[in-house]
């Protein structure tokens, strides 16, 4: 694992972590899941805490997502942002099929390299001792 993406995790770890805190001893928390009548401390809290959980986790899948799709563009030799196109409803399909069916920048590349290296070495002889 990359350093930086350690140093990121990290981050995001502490961010969750101080936002729970504060967000679970705060003077606000008891009115926002109290809808009538008297509600336990500990249920709000735990309610809030998880909301946290729930809405940091899915930030986070989000996150790893457009991540993931950007990689896998520049991975098959098209612009890094191509991947971008992977997030657009139905956009999607149509660059899924695309990209799965056309030749690839990277493939053209290495067939390209893979021809002038066979054509380069036709016109040589070999002369091996025996």
């Amino acid at each position: 694992m990359n350093q930086k993406w350690i140093v990121i995790l990290m981050a995001a770890i502490g961010l969750l972590a101080v936002a729970a805190f504060v967000l679970t001893f705060s003077p606000l928390s008891k009115n926002l899941f109290g809808s009538s009548g008297e509600t336990d401390i500990v249920d709000d809290a735990l309610g809030l805490l998880f909301g946290i959980l729930i809405l940091f986790g899915s930030v986070a899948m989000v996150v790893t997502w457009i991540v993931a799709c950007c990689y896998l563009g520049k991975r098959l030799g098209y612009d890094l942002y191509a991947g971008l196109l992977l997030i657009v409803p139905v956009v999607n399909v149509f660059v899924f099929c695309y990209w799965a069916f056309k030749e690839s920048p990277n493939e053209r590349k290495l067939r390209r390299m893979r021809s002038t290296k066979r054509d380069g070495m036709r016109g040589q002889t070999t002369v091996c001792p025996s």
